[in-house]
């Protein structure tokens, strides 16, 4: 008959050993969630008989008094008191919500019984904590018995090892084993011994005897008080998934609606502790009562370091939990393929939304958001934050200060919002909104849209044909490459076409307009705007540019580049070869002025540019 028991206050070992323990070299060997419930229900016994697996059973329990000794010989049997009773009725719980397993109290005949001793068996050690035994059809299979000497067995509190002893002893009842071939005893044994897998400890599974800390986690000394990880597959492996619990949107945490005291914290001094099982809804959890800083991740099978402890929370296999709320740390987020909201709250955070169509909010502090795959909201609150929409087509709000925001590929939505923003469109068809602040916006790839908003601001168009619209504010719009449309707005602007065929409108104010290469249509627009041009290829004969909108008077045409003191700019009736010249001619039947200069020194224009309207040599001029 295979025994367990285990014993807090000393370095547990091999009952049937009567040697000083196993002494191996430290466990290499990892295992997975579902090898490690393989390990945990290696006995083979359930209450459904040997080697039956995943099938539904309904237990009878007791608290009982009326023996004079456990099956081992323990003696002066104690019933459970009240505080007792109601952690045990919690563990039977936290067992019956992750498994298929249906628990009823009994008066007599019960399947599970829980009793105290005061007195211990002849030759037992004096301070083992508690024991039981497998299911079986005898008389000891399925009692648990706890050693009432013991202060933290008689007030079993939340997240202490008393109440983690009902849980583990419970575990044993219901045909969970060690993780490995160790108990209580005679001799020594320790991890670095008897530990057959590295996972075996406390973080993965309360069936273990090793501290959490052996697999790099820290629980500060507290302990679960409910089923692990590894103890919710095994579990589910002897009797099948509960997937009624939890179909509701449940909120771990703070303001916890889960109804179970080890998933709800309410200070920021309490210690969660827990894997969860969850079976729908929209979840969440929610740790923002922690200064610390946490790591959260929702993907199942992971740890996540929360409210100053490392690797103590942990989600099951299967499970499915979409929201993520951290504290005033400077918290890291992770989510899942599910459309996740996660929220940074104070502190220096990052979010990472990875697949799923996800919503990340830094909120306040320095925050780094990462959307991932998907079609993401991403909004970076306040503070100096950085936003990567990654894949997908994702909408970017940079809110207060001084923020960067990456459209990466798909057809992005990019919102500096108030301060002097950075914004990148990346691949695909962007729309950037500067908005208040001095800023900077880059369309990059694709055909873009950009709107520099209040202020002085920066567009550069990119590749692809863009659309720049600098708006209010004293703004410089470079179209790139491609076919551009740039709009200055109201105030000073300064409008750079650069190579292709565009289109630049000033807009109000005194505003000067580069076409540079391509065929351009140059409107200066309201004020006394200068139409300026650097070199000849800026308006060749076959690809001439047109000022459509051009007052005497008011309007420049600066020619000072294209200028010099040996061969100065000046005009004549007709060209003769001389380097300089520049000729005006109206054509009646286009209703345009033709200006053409001779600058390599032949009769033949090397540049011209059509202006929809009679300058005057003298005064339209800059040269």
């Amino acid at each position: 008959m295979h025994q367990s028991w285990f014993d807090p206050d000393v370095q547990a070992a091999s009952r049937s050993s009567t040697s000083s323990g196993y002494y191996n070299s430290v466990p290499t060997t990892h295992y997975s969630v579902s090898q490690a419930a393989v390990q945990l229900t290696r006995s083979g016994q359930s209450w459904n008989g040997y080697q039956v697996y995943n099938k539904p059973v309904s237990l009878s329990f007791a608290f009982i008094d009326n023996v004079a000794a456990s099956p081992r010989g323990d003696k002066g049997i104690v019933g459970f008191n009240s505080a007792q009773q109601t952690a045990a009725l919690q563990s039977l719980q936290a067992w019956a919500d992750v498994a298929n397993v249906h628990f009823t109290q009994a008066s007599s005949g019960a399947r599970l019984t829980f009793a105290n001793y005061t007195q211990f068996a002849n030759g037992q050690q004096a301070n083992d904590q508690a024991y039981a035994w497998l299911p079986s059809a005898n008389r000891a299979g399925g009692t648990m018995w706890f050693d009432y000497n013991i202060n933290n067995i008689r007030a079993p509190d939340k997240y202490e090892y008393g109440r983690q002893t009902l849980t583990h002893e419970l575990g044993h009842a219901l045909g969970l084993s060690h993780p490995g071939s160790y108990n209580s005893g005679n001799g020594i044994i320790s991890y670095s011994a008897s530990a057959s897998y590295v996972e075996d400890s406390r973080q993965y599974t309360l069936m273990s005897y090793w501290s959490e800390t052996n697999t790099g986690a820290n629980f500060r000394g507290h302990y679960a008080v409910a089923p692990l990880l590894d103890d919710i597959a095994a579990i589910q492996r002897l009797y099948g998934a509960n997937i009624s619990t939890r179909t509701g949107n449940t909120v771990y945490g703070f303001a916890s609606n889960s109804g179970r005291d080890y998933y709800s914290a309410t200070k920021s001094s309490d210690a969660l502790i827990f894997s969860v099982w969850d079976a729908g809804g929209n979840d969440t959890f929610n740790f923002s009562g922690y200064a610390q800083n946490q790591l959260i991740n929702l993907n199942a099978g992971t740890f996540s370091n929360v409210g100053g402890l490392t690797g103590n929370v942990s989600i099951a296999l299967g499970v499915v939990i979409e929201n993520a709320i951290a504290g005033s740390g400077n918290d890291t987020l992770f989510g899942n393929s599910a459309a996740n909201l996660l929220r940074g709250n104070g502190g220096g955070d990052r979010l990472y939304g990875y697949k799923g169509n996800d919503t990340l909010y830094g909120d306040a502090g320095n925050d780094q958001l990462y959307g991932g795959n998907g079609n993401d909201l991403l909004y970076g609150g306040s503070g100096y934050d950085t936003l990567y929409g990654e894949n997908g087509i994702d909408r970017l709000y940079g809110g207060e200060n001084d923020d960067t925001l990456y459209g990466g590929s798909g057809n992005d939505l990019l919102y500096g919002e108030n301060g002097n923003d950075r914004l990148y469109g990346g691949e695909n068809d962007d729309t950037l909104y500067g908005g208040n602040g001095n800023d900077t916006l880059y369309g990059e790839n694709g055909n873009d849209r950009l709107y520099g908003g209040e202020h002085n601001d920066i567009l550069y168009g990119g590749n692809g044909n863009d659309t720049l619209y600098g708006e209010n504010g004293d703004d410089r719009l470079y179209g790139g490459g491609g076919n551009n449309v740039l709009y200055g707005g109201n105030g000073n602007d300064q409008l750079f076409g650069d190579s292709g065929s565009d289109r630049l409108e000033g807009g109000a104010g005194n505003d000067r307009l580069y076409g540079g290469g391509g065929a351009d249509k140059l409107y200066g627009g309201a004020g006394n705007d200068v139409f300026v041009f650097t070199r000849a290829s800026d308006s060749l004969p076959a690809l001439r540019d047109l000022l459509g909108d051009f007052t005497s008077g008011r309007d420049k045409i600066d020619l000072s580049a294209l200028d010099s003191s040996a061969h100065p700019l000046h005009f004549v009736t007709n060209f003769t070869g001389r380097l300089g010249e520049m000729q005006m001619i109206w054509d009646v039947k286009t209703h345009l002025t033709h200006l053409s200069l001779n600058l390599t020194g032949d009769i033949h224009p090397d540049m011209t540019i059509d202006i929809a309207a009679h300058p005057n040599a003298r005064l339209d001029f800059i040269v």
